[in-house]
């Protein structure tokens, strides 16, 4: 096994988890849905044998830039969206990053994730003087309705993949409630909004144009496989935003506002950040360093555990 394998933040910032990894290769990924600890000091329930359990059982984190740019960008007290929330891990580090005075309403409409993400925000809750978190069994799209949320067969190996549409393949599909974002947040700033929905980025940014017109979500983390010149980056600049793509070397986060840059790896699906901030966000996120590999986002809750 080549050296260079290693040369990764996971390992280099926190060189145990090599024993987790060099534990999860020795032996197949169990299947089914387990307590698993993370770097930045919560513990999450996710399935090793499929794409997020097996990056948080063999790193200790998932999607280290996206991580980062979240824990750098939301301060105590800020109001949060995640939409896409899946199990929970970014709800969790949100809710930890923003504190005891803080918000986070996150969205999930699969309902067997929705139950895991249930079970792992009573857990940190339990553990932590976290945020107060608004659970939404819902969807979220342009208008309030009802849509199709479909879960491809390939959702064995990857559970983030169900997506709003038409059935294309041999997997299923579910009905669920899609609701706007304008309708629930109101006037309220939210500070950070983490937007990973398959495909359904743009509708749900339709969804919240009152809050981006109004200049209340200055920071947008979104995931978008076309890259510089999609439709949701060329909706976002028309609005003021300015796009970074992200991504991590061994130092830190990397960010770049240059048409064409793709900063995430190769096994990395590639994330953006919109800002109507930029000299804010680029001033969180230039200082060397990880706050998601360490205990600094433990340290900075107002309150010790309860138990």
């Amino acid at each position: 096994m080549q050296l260079q394998q290693f040369a990764k933040p996971w390992y280099v910032w926190r060189p145990w988890q090599l024993a987790r990894r060099a534990g999860a290769l020795w032996s197949a990924p169990p299947s089914g849905y387990e307590r698993l600890p993370v770097a930045w000091g919560a513990s999450v329930v996710a399935d090793p044998s499929k794409t997020i359990g097996r990056s948080i059982q063999t790193t200790g984190v998932f999607d280290l830039a996206v991580s980062e740019v979240l824990a750098r960008l939301i301060s105590p007290g800020d109001t949060v969206v995640d939409a896409g929330a899946n199990v929970g891990y970014m709800t969790l580090l949100a809710a930890m990053a923003a504190g005891p005075r803080g918000c986070v309403m996150s969205w999930e409409p699969h309902p067997e994730l929705f139950q895991i993400l249930t079970a792992n925000v009573a857990t940190i809750q339990r553990q932590w003087c976290v945020a107060g978190i608004q659970l939404r069994n819902l969807a979220l799209g342009q208008t309030r309705g009802r849509a199709d949320l479909v879960m491809p067969s390939h959702m064995t190996a990857n559970d983030g993949v169900a997506y709003l549409g038409t059935r294309q393949d041999d997997g299923s599909s579910v009905g669920v409630v899609v609701e706007a974002l304008d309708g629930v947040i109101g006037k309220a700033l939210v500070a950070v909004m983490k937007l990973d929905v398959e495909g359904s980025e743009l509708a749900v940014l339709k969804g919240a144009e009152q809050a981006i017109l109004s200049r209340s979500i200055p920071h947008i983390v979104f995931e978008d496989h076309v890259g510089a010149g999609s439709d949701v980056s060329e909706w976002l600049a028309s609005r003021g935003y300015r796009i970074y793509s992200i991504g991590w070397s061994l130092r830190g986060l990397r960010l770049s506002d240059r048409p064409g840059d793709r900063l995430a790896a190769d096994y990395e699906a590639p994330n953006y950040v919109a800002s109507l901030e930029p000299d804010d966000l680029i001033r969180r996120c230039s200082t060397s360093g990880w706050i998601t590999l360490g205990s600094a986002l433990r340290r900075r809750l107002a309150c010790a555990s309860p138990s």
